[in-house]
């Protein structure tokens, strides 16, 4: 399904929706490319074959059409006089586009009704658009408390949500949120650093949605089903850890980073709940690793793990464990 070429020309279109977003240089134009963003990606959520794909399209269109109106209206407003409680508006509905906390119920949700691919898309390629417009609200940097409202929700819920899900794709979509708020701390210390950040994970997530797609994997009790000693469930174990953060992976980098220009900076009370929400979401990643590992090789539903991992995936694996060093030459 995923190679079919209806499929691919969506996919190809939201990409190059992506690209206007990025170019845009008026928020009309930003408005209308969102608006074929999303045209773009509601076909490619009917085409899965989820039982759940329709109420996904439904739940999406309808948030997006809130955050849209919003964007509309607070632009409309800033051409007669921009104030920073429309600039804050203007966030807000950027923030919601994306699932960002207090405005992330639909994401965990709606993540159930979508394909491993598409579930990849949601949580990368389609906050892209969203943050790339974030930083030319110019006022939204001189209220700090609102912005460190969406910052340390996505923090704290992000990390606490993951906690009590047995669903993959929910523990992926809670860690988008908890990452998210990394991201808006970069964008507010570091400018531009917010965009490596982004690619970052966004190469990390795929190195974790690419084995769970071919395992066929979609709850924890699939992976506490087999051996712990499982070649396969090393490589799922590995991707996981890494976007956790875990030292010496690939995304205990960039956090470092950031919580060493925080310091700098003296935004305490800041470093210290991003600390906690990186502790959080690094345990429920452990918590996978460790109850595999002490699980009894058998469960309720066999798995069929009948030929050893393909080369592509190994290679992707690689990546969380050789990308530490190349981040210390991009960042030196």
């Amino acid at each position: 399904m995923f190679l079919h070429p209806s499929f691919l020309l969506f996919l190809f279109s939201l990409m190059v929706s992506i690209v206007m977003i990025f170019s845009a240089n008026s928020w009309f134009m930003a408005w209308l490319c969102l608006e074929l963003n999303l045209l773009m990606f509601i076909p490619m959520i009917f085409s899965s074959t989820s039982k759940y794909s329709v109420e996904a399209s439904l739940k999406y269109f309808l948030i997006q059409m809130v955050a849209s109106i919003m964007i509309l209206a607070s632009a409309s407003i800033m051409i007669l006089g921009a104030s920073k409680m429309i600039s804050f508006f203007m966030f807000a509905a950027l923030m919601l586009k994306m699932g960002a906390a207090p405005c992330h119920q639909w994401l965990p949700s709606m993540v159930d009704g979508l394909s491993w691919p598409l579930v990849f898309i949601l949580l990368t390629l389609q906050k892209a658009g969203p943050l790339s417009l974030a930083p030319s609200l110019n006022n939204w940097f001189e209220t700090d408390m609102a912005i460190l409202i969406f910052i340390i929700s996505s923090a704290l819920i992000g990390a606490w949500g993951g906690l009590i899900q047995s669903s993959l794709r929910k523990i992926l979509a809670f860690s988008s949120i908890a990452h998210l708020s990394w991201i808006l701390t970069a964008m507010l210390m570091m400018g531009s650093m917010w965009l490596t950040y982004f690619c970052l994970y966004s190469l990390l997530l795929m190195s974790v949605v690419a084995p769970l797609m071919s395992f066929q994997l979609t709850k924890l009790s699939q992976l506490l089903a087999k051996s712990s000693f499982d070649p396969k469930k090393l490589i799922v174990f590995l991707t996981l850890l890494s976007l956790g953060g875990l030292p010496p992976f690939t995304g205990f980098i960039p956090k470092l980073l950031i919580l060493q220009i925080l310091m700098n900076k003296s935004f305490f009370f800041l470093f210290s709940v991003l600390l906690t929400s990186a502790f959080f979401t690094l345990f429920f990643y452990l918590r996978v690793v460790v109850s595999s590992m002490f699980s009894a090789s058998s469960s309720s539903g066999p798995l069929i793990w009948d030929s050893p991992p393909k080369p592509l995936l190994l290679v992707i694996s690689v990546i969380s464990l050789i990308a530490p060093t190349m981040g210390f030459m991009v960042w030196a």
